[in-house]
């Protein structure tokens, strides 16, 4: 099936493979259905992104704005309730779930809490500034980190929050020399700082310290 999921006018497309092709005597995943993976249109060229197991249909896939995203109808027990309708589309650097339902329409987290609500296709309101991020104690400052490669990236648009001061975030970063998405639990110390979970401070880094270089690594540019 096609879709536009980033909005850049070129098709994008929801694949599946039952079975992974291999030739079976009966249904390889019962109730659960088939993986289900995502094709998206680059700046680069298509890149394929891992999504879900289940069953798919073309009423799936729903116009928000100026792009599509496909609700996937859920009916997953959490620890609040029950997850209704879970979303997929573009976050800004992967396709990944940009926000879970409940069954009263209400915006929830992966265990069926409440949350508030949020713009941007972000999961949580954001507590911190998006760009980027370094560890000046590791460092002496962002623009050395930088340089080292020992960085992270948030677009501000997937996030989710945990309870407390506590939030789930998906960083961009480089990682031998390709960039890659890391979903990291940070605990929020001010809007601008952040720790990970094996106490590291992340500093948010003015632009004036962000070469054109680091972007263009990040394909931001």
């Amino acid at each position: 099936m096609s879709a536009d999921f980033n909005a850049d006018g070129k098709p994008d497309f929801v694949v599946t493979t039952p079975a992974h092709g291999c030739v079976a005597s009966g249904p390889a995943y019962g109730d659960q259905g088939p993986p289900v993976d995502f094709i998206v249109s680059t700046a680069g060229g298509y890149k394929a992104f891992d999504g879900f197991m289940g069953w798919m249909a073309p009423a799936m896939i729903v116009r928000r704005g100026d792009r599509d995203v496909l609700d996937l109808p859920g009916g997953f027990n959490g620890r609040c309730g029950i997850v209704t309708k879970v979303t997929w589309g573009w976050t800004g650097g992967a396709i990944d779930v940009v926000e879970r339902r409940n069954d009263h329409g209400q915006l929830v987290d992966r265990e069926g809490c409440a949350q508030p609500a949020a713009g941007g296709g972000a999961t949580a309101a954001s507590p911190i500034e998006a760009g980027f991020y370094s560890s000046p104690a590791t460092y002496g400052d962002c623009a050395e980190a930088i340089r080292q490669q020992f960085f992270y990236y948030w677009d501000g648009s997937h996030i989710e929050a945990l309870g407390g001061n506590r939030y789930r975030i998906t960083f961009r970063g480089i990682e031998e020399a390709k960039v890659v998405f890391n979903e990291q639990i940070v605990t929020v110390n001010s809007r601008t700082s952040v720790t990970d979970e094996y106490g590291a401070r992340w500093t948010h880094c003015p632009a004036s310290q962000v070469s054109r270089s680091a972007r263009q690594e990040l394909e931001l540019e």
